[in-house]
Formats: structure tokens, C-alpha cells, sequence
């Protein structure tokens, strides 16, 4: 099964609905005028561990999920063909490093515009790959241009970039305890 965006958009919902679901219990515990004070903490300890836990295991399957749409859409840009030969192999290695070795986005982009004008596609690819690494939108920017059917695949890619760098869904899958 291809894992998508849409499954990560649901696992985040169910994340959403864990959240709702931990309010309304929360708060149904502490309105609860049967309970004293110790029992009230006790359940709401309960449901907050129960919670956590349910958000624990939402954020390893969004982990695999993310990291399987990255490695699908990476091979898809960046991959070899099926069987490379050995001077394929070679010439992807060298064009990796010499990618890897690049020190900023200037001179990413003149070594891209160069591989592009010699028709480097190994190289042009490995540079992208580094642009995308590296956080440097102006030479996955310039690829795009050149390579527009690999729009989608780039965006995802970014976003996934972007998401590991910043922690930007984190606070989803993270729960601060009610109290009393």
C-alpha cells in the first residue's frame, strides 16, 4: 500500500479527536460532585496517561507515514534506474559529493544552470537533492522551473524538509495535563 498525504492528514485528525476526546473527559472528572479531590487527580492522571499514550502511538505511525512518502518521492526524483551499471553507480557517487560539497545557494544554482546546459541530468538531480537538504528553495526553485512535472513530488518533499527542521506539527501530538 502507497502511503499519502491524505494518511497523514488522518492520523492528524485522529490526533485532533484524542485532544477533544481528553477535554471532554477531563472536564466531565473535574465537574464530577461525587468525587473528592484525590479521586478527581487520580482519574485525571489516568486519562492523561491514556491520552499520551494514544498520541505516542498517532506520532510513530505519522513518522512512518512521512518517512515513506519521503523515501518514495525521493526515489522518484532521485533514484537510480533498475539495474545502473557500474559507471552509473560511479557517476552518481561523484556527482553526490561534488553536490554535497557546494557551500552555498549561489553557487548551487550556477552549478545546477551548468549541469542543466550540458545535460547533467545526474548531477542537476544530486544538486536538487542538496538544495532540498540543505534548505535552499532557490535551486529547488530552479529545477521546478526546468522540471515542472516534478512540481508535486518537490513540494512534498519541502514540506517534509520544512516539518523535520521545524518540529512543525509537534504540538499536535503533545498533551499538557488538566489540573485541579
Amino acid at each position: 500500500m502507497t502511503t499519502s498525504t491524505s494518511d497523514i492528514d488522518r492520523i492528524d485528525q485522529r490526533a485532533d479527536a484524542a485532544h477533544h476526546a481528553y477535554q471532554l473527559i477531563a472536564d466531565t472528572i473535574l465537574n464530577d460532585g461525587d468525587l473528592n479531590i484525590e479521586a478527581k487527580r487520580r482519574r485525571v492522571e489516568e486519562a492523561t496517561a491514556g491520552a499520551r499514550a494514544q498520541l505516542a502511538a498517532l506520532m510513530t505511525q505519522r513518522t512512518l507515514a512521512r518517512d515513506a512518502i519521503k523515501a518514495a518521492r525521493t526515489r522518484e526524483l532521485f533514484g537510480h534506474i533498475v539495474a545502473p551499471s557500474s559507471s552509473e553507480v560511479l557517476n552518481r557517487r561523484d556527482a553526490d559529493e561534488r553536490a554535497n560539497r557546494l557551500d552555498g545557494q549561489a553557487s548551487a544554482l550556477e552549478a545546477l544552470e551548468r549541469a542543466e546546459l550540458t545535460g547533467d541530468n545526474i548531477l542537476a538531480r544530486s544538486i536538487t537533492l542538496a538544495g532540498l537538504e540543505k534548505g535552499w528553495p532557490e535551486v529547488v526553485n530552479a529545477y521546478r522551473s526546468i522540471h515542472p512535472g516534478a512540481a508535486d513530488a518537490l513540494d512534498q518533499l519541502a514540506d517534509i524538509e520544512r516539518e523535520e527542521s521545524t518540529g512543525l506539527y509537534g504540538w499536535r501530538y503533545s498533551l499538557v495535563a488538566r489540573g485541579l
